[in-house]
């Protein structure tokens, strides 16, 4: 997911990203592994993370601690207003 927003940080030249939405994909990676992910999306100007079930549980908890009111989980169906 890093590399997902580098690259688009890079192709658009934008300076933040307002959202990353998605099932995240970080199952089976331990807490500090997604500690440090978390705060490099942080570092690469990302506002808010909208993350499904398949980004796993102890990852959906990283990320809410670190990313605090600026995290929500997302489900089929949901509708996000930016």
């Amino acid at each position: 997911i890093v590399n997902i927003v580098k690259h688009c940080l890079e192709v658009t030249q934008a300076k933040s990203v307002k959202a990353v939405i998605g099932g995240l994909h970080l199952l089976g990676l331990d807490r500090m592994q997604v500690k440090e992910i978390a705060n490099k999306l942080l570092e690469l100007g990302v506002e808010k993370i909208y993350a499904g079930h398949c980004t796993g549980f102890e990852a959906l908890c990283v990320l809410s601690e670190t990313f605090k009111e600026n995290f929500k989980r997302i489900y089929c169906g949901a509708v996000i207003k930016l």
